[in-house]
């Protein structure tokens, strides 16, 4: 038997590709889900989801919902959530701890993190179960005789450290210390200086680079020509030049009619036209919205409801500002739509004009289905009972919230 939270929790499949992991999740939502865990669409559990409901009947409403229903032309299958589905027995690298107490988000954030320390401890085999720190930052002081002499006999206790000491030079291309002689001494009295390139590649044929400074001869220098400033600028007259500004006694108004005027070789400019500055007005017309007795006529009685396929397991959903109209006909357009859900705005007021919008999907995989907003859930309400059923061009409108 399943427990209470896979009573409430279901696991949705076969999500289409063409929609997003916002998409899916705000799919979701809007059937009811109180928390939603998309997965990548890679792996063996790519184009699924599990969906939380706050109740067992919510879930079972939202289960009849959308099993079978098609969106974007992929058939969703849905179901209740069971053990088996949270770790796969083909997938063991995906971590339990990322699907045991989803409902208690304090331990899950708490699991979540002691898992990521223990990928990033300095070295747990030695007590060092902490991970670095991002500001540390290493400064040493610098070589004189007797820190060589210290590294020295650590190399001579240590073999380990004496051959990543040999890594560690050939991976900086420094010649092999095997042979005497091979390396020159090296003076700590004196600070380094600034090496010439050509003088280090003269000096790696024989040893290391010490601090001694050395001497390029006059043939290897290169001689540079010299370059005259009117060569590479061009020559600027210095002249001084007066500029006057003539401003007439009296300026004429924008409201004024102007003529066009003639500006270099741009052609003539037309003054600006007073009546294109104003917007256009809504030539919303308030008589042609659906009357309440037509209305009336074309929508289905409550016991007719039963008689047709769509309204199967027909669930209104929780009050939104937003409606879902399905089974469209290929006929309707927008004029359609705004005719009938146009009545329950007041077109007098400039915030409803503004709020009230209809997308209806003419193409692509969700073709004849619409999207209508509204500046007020009680409106989308009132909508949803008036419309829902109607018969709009020989089809039934399907009217979710």
């Amino acid at each position: 038997m399943r427990d209470e939270r896979t009573k409430r929790m279901l696991f949705v499949r076969r999500f289409s590709s063409q929609l997003s992991l916002a998409e899916r999740r705000q799919l979701l939502y809007h059937f009811g889900a109180a928390s939603v865990h998309c997965f990548p669409d890679c792996g063996k559990l790519k184009y699924c989801a599990f969906a939380t409901f706050e109740t067992v009947a919510a879930a079972s409403a939202a289960l009849r919902q959308l099993h079978q229903l098609e969106v974007c032309g992929s058939i969703l299958s849905v179901e209740y959530a069971k053990k088996t589905h949270f770790i796969p027995s083909h997938d063991e690298s995906v971590p339990k701890f990322l699907y045991e107490n989803r409902d208690n988000n304090d331990d899950f954030g708490k699991r979540l993190k002691q898992e990521w320390n223990q990928l990033h401890f300095i070295s747990p085999a030695l007590g060092l179960n902490y991970p670095f720190s991002p500001l540390l930052k290493y400064k040493y002081p610098p070589a004189n005789e007797a820190t060589v002499a210290n590294i020295s006999k650590a190399l001579l206790h240590n073999p380990r450290f004496y051959t990543q000491v040999l890594h560690l030079m050939n991976k900086m291309n420094l010649p092999p210390p095997f042979e005497e002689n091979k390396v020159s001494e090296v003076s700590f009295s004196e600070p380094d200086r600034d090496i010439n390139a050509v003088a280090i590649r003269k000096k790696l044929s024989t040893g290391l680079i010490g601090s001694k400074e050395f001497k390029i001869s006059k043939t290897e220098r290169k001689k540079v020509p010299k370059i005259r400033s009117d060569q590479i600028f061009e020559n600027v007259d210095t002249q001084k030049k007066n500029i006057t500004i003539v401003v007439k006694d009296s300026l004429t108004s924008c409201d004024e009619k102007t003529s066009s005027i003639e500006v270099g070789n741009f052609g003539k400019i037309e003054p600006i036209k007073k009546d294109s500055l104003t917007p256009p007005k809504d030539n919303t017309d308030i008589d042609n919205f659906i009357s309440d007795e037509e209305l009336r006529k074309g929508r289905l009685s409550p016991s007719e409801f039963k008689n047709y396929p769509v309204f199967k397991n027909y669930e209104s959903g929780k009050p939104s500002c937003r409606l879902y109209i399905k089974n469209l006909s290929k006929k309707v357009d927008t004029k359609d739509l705004k005719r009938i859900f146009g009545k329950f705005i007041n077109w007098e007021s400039e915030f409803e004009q503004r709020m009230f919008d209809i997308l209806l999907l003419t193409k692509g995989r969700m073709k004849e289905q619409a999207f209508i907003s509204f500046p007020s859930e009680e409106i989308a309400k009132k909508a949803l009972q008036e419309t829902n059923g109607f018969k709009l061009k020989d089809k039934y409108l399907v009217v979710v919230s």
